[in-house]
């Protein structure tokens, strides 16, 4: 029996850890979408909230809107064209709903550059400003938790570096934000990832 068009596929295992971590009730911006894999695993599985895929460069952007395409997704998914965050503000994004952005699969030296920057423009849709480092930022390591509830601050960052993760961790350590990590197999390679909030 041949599947449907645009029958839901599971992802591989390093976006399959952050695509749950998802809050259900979130608008979901994916940085560096590439071929829109996580928006696209998010829609076919029911989210019902904004989903983002966003991308500095116009052919990675258009191979995304082509996946999006095929699985009859268009209306679902958005796409912009942005360096980094920097077309964030004009998005309207709704500051009263959780916003999740998820940026994974780049070198650590570049999510750093992302984050910067955004942090730094002191954007209206809330972003932890640069401070102290924290005081008692959790860690967890191995296991993948449901997606949490709405509590607590209203934006994530989701974190996947593939290079240089101990950059993006001193980072992290300088800013004010609560960091939670977590790790995953793939093949022969562990891949660590980060949940990162405002404190």
């Amino acid at each position: 029996m041949s599947k449907p068009p645009g029958r839901p596929k599971s992802l591989p295992p390093r976006l399959l850890a952050i695509a749950q971590h998802i809050r259900p009730t979130a608008t979901v911006i994916d940085v560096g979408t590439d071929h829109g894999f996580i928006p696209i695993y998010l829609a076919q599985r029911g989210h019902t909230e904004r989903l983002i895929a966003m991308d500095i460069a116009p052919g990675p952007l258009a191979q995304a809107e082509g996946n999006i395409a095929k699985r009859g997704l268009r209306d679902r998914i958005e796409l912009a064209l942005s360096d980094g965050l920097k077309q964030l503000p004009k998005l309207n994004i709704d500051p009263t709903t959780p916003l999740d952005i998820v940026i994974a699969g780049m070198g650590g030296e570049n999510i750093v550059a992302i984050l910067a920057d955004y942090i730094g423009s002191q954007s209206p849709v809330g972003v932890a400003p640069l401070g102290d480092p924290p005081k008692n930022s959790h860690h967890t390591n191995g296991r993948v938790d449901p997606a949490p509830t709405d509590a607590g601050s209203s934006i994530r960052y989701l974190l996947q570096p593939m290079t240089r993760v101990e950059k993006l961790l001193d980072f992290l350590a300088k800013s004010n934000l609560h960091v939670e990590e977590y790790s995953v197999t793939e093949g022969r390679r562990v891949y660590r990832y980060f949940v990162v909030t405002a404190k």
